[in-house]
């Protein structure tokens, strides 16, 4: 089947789908095509409209700027992943493409690895935060972010000296002036700080734990954009001025150093 579709509904399919473009052209024209198994969707994008005698009312010049600027270099790549010597590849891992797995106890800052430790120290004020009056507990915050975009795999939590009803709470979060979508899909921009994602929740800890508690997944988050950040929030009993501990987080991103 052959669906035929302006370029605005054209390249929205593409988004949806996640299916990959392929275009030829002319002096004139873009071809524009997309196969979604047996539905073949396409589209056209001129180049030059001098060419036609009849009047034009849609921008074409608008889609030709939009498609040359953010489609073009991308399209007319294979959809299915093969080797050197075009053989099919198979992947059954998380791990995107071109990146690679990182172990981290430190966020970024003007370079990779130099940023906010991901650590906690309860003998001393650092990062502390208010909680709500009356509380028995207090709190600190840790707030971090990388360079680039990084998809999180999973974690592992080291704890020592921790007191009956300390746990720790890790947040994704838009910055205020950036945006996120909502739980209905719908864009919005944060007008504060905004947490988009609570990634753990209420995660106990007591005792020791030098060898470490792990939080498994099978698969790695989505991308979470460089322009978000990230918060641990570790809650303990206003008794403890003792406890300590960190969280290695693995990772998946493009880069471990700047070169």
């Amino acid at each position: 089947m052959e669906i035929y579709y302006l370029w605005s509904t054209f390249k929205s399919i593409l988004n949806t789908k996640y299916i990959a473009l392929q275009y030829t052209e002319d002096s004139n024209i873009y071809y524009l095509f997309a196969y979604d198994n047996n539905i073949l969707y396409k589209c056209e994008i001129y180049k030059n409209i001098d060419f036609l005698s009849n009047e034009i009312t849609h921008d074409w010049q608008a889609d030709k700027l939009d498609f040359e600027t953010n489609y073009k270099s991308k399209a007319n790549k294979s959809d299915i992943l093969r080797d050197k010597e075009g053989k099919q590849i198979l992947r059954a891992e998380s791990r995107p493409i071109n990146s690679t797995t990182v172990f981290t106890c430190i966020g970024d800052d003007t370079d990779i690895g130099n940023g906010k430790e991901i650590f906690w120290d309860f003998s001393n004020d650092d990062d502390l935060i208010s909680v709500p009056s009356g509380s028995d507990y207090k709190r600190k915050h840790i707030e971090f972010k990388f360079l680039d975009s990084v998809w999180i795999k999973e974690g592992t939590i080291y704890f020592h000296n921790t007191l009956k009803g300390s746990y720790l709470d890790f947040y994704i979060v838009c910055p205020q002036g950036n945006y996120y979508l909502d739980n209905a899909g719908q864009v919005q921009q944060a007008t504060q700080d905004t947490p988009i994602v609570h990634y753990g929740i209420k995660i106990f800890m007591q005792g020791n734990c030098p060898m470490g508690d792990e939080l498994n997944t099978e698969a790695c988050s989505q991308a979470i954009p460089s322009n978000y950040k990230f918060w641990l929030d570790v809650t303990v009993p206003n008794t403890d001025d003792n406890s300590n501990g960190y969280v290695t987080l693995e990772l998946y991103r493009i880069r471990s150093v700047i070169l």
